[in-house]
């Protein structure tokens, strides 16, 4: 018997498509929702386009998809649709990561709960504190963030203090240290399993905004699979995109956990097909 699938996300969320052709493929029922279209209203929860607001039960297993991080509504929703399906007794991916939306997505908080694990992570700082003796070069970026979006190289002190200036809500925002890599690695783990790993390159735009390029697959070195193993005892990742960073001299670092993370680049360069392990596995009870 195939469970209930439940899917929410954006309206503009372009895997939903292919989660829908996959879940043919396969014979498996899906339900799409999007956070644009919940209400609480009157003390009354509504789904615009459905007569009943989904009522979850044991029989359901329920996957969130990236909501957009300066919305909100829809952080609202996130949180309030996973406790009511983890109260419920529905197989939820990455439960407590969802009830807690937006919190374990802060880079701060993330940083600092390395830190609480002693998990190698990049040096991390708020923006909004007086900082002394920083080591250049370093990125100032958004708490909460995806893409590069809000991301600012800085070579100095004048470079740090320009960059500073005409950040408005300083508290939203990080400094982080920026390394020459050796190695650059997103690691893509499925029910606390490394399923495939690809290298990427680091970008600098001309706006100065960083981003990355993903490349071909690439074997763990043994300081990473140190890292994913701690990072694995620590939490509970049903779904999850750990970035690894090594300089020249070998050390490395945890740079973030991402819950949402992208899937195109590493099935190009894998060929593993995300969305039918994803899909398959919330089919198994």
């Amino acid at each position: 018997m195939n469970r209930q699938i439940r899917i929410f996300s954006t309206k503009d969320d372009e895997y939903l498509k292919d989660f829908k052709e996959v879940a043919l493929e396969l014979n498996l029922k899906i339900l799409i929702y999007h956070y644009e279209r919940f209400s609480f209203a009157d003390n009354r929860l509504t789904y615009t386009g459905r007569k009943d607001f989904p009522k979850f039960s044991d029989q359901d297993s329920v996957l969130f998809r990236r909501p957009s991080y300066d919305k909100q509504k829809q952080h609202f929703w996130v949180r309030l649709l996973a406790t009511l399906a983890r109260d419920a007794g529905s197989k939820v991916i990455n439960p407590d990561f969802m009830v807690n939306f937006p919190l374990h997505s802060g880079k701060l908080f993330q940083a600092a709960y390395f830190s609480a694990y002693d998990i190698p992570h990049v040096p991390t700082y708020r923006l909004d504190r007086k900082l002394k003796n920083l080591d250049f070069p370093m990125i100032i970026k958004k708490r909460y963030s995806a893409y590069g979006h809000g991301t600012c190289l800085v070579e100095s002190n004048a470079e740090f203090n320009e960059a500073r200036s005409r950040i408005a809500g300083k508290g939203d925002y990080i400094v982080q240290k920026f390394y020459p890599l050796k190695r650059d690695v997103r690691v893509m783990v499925l029910n606390n399993q490394v399923i495939g790993s690809v290298q990427r390159q680091p970008h600098i735009h001309a706006d100065r905004r960083v981003g990355v390029k993903v490349g071909r697959p690439i074997e763990l070195i043994e300081a990473e699979q140190d890292i994913v193993k701690q990072v694995i005892r620590v939490f509970d990742l049903d779904l999850a995109g750990l970035d690894l960073f090594t300089n020249h001299q070998g050390k490395t670092w945890l740079g973030e956990m991402n819950f949402f993370p992208n899937f195109t680049s590493f099935m190009r360069e894998t060929e593993i097909n995300l969305f039918k392990l994803i899909l398959e596995n919330l089919n198994r009870h």
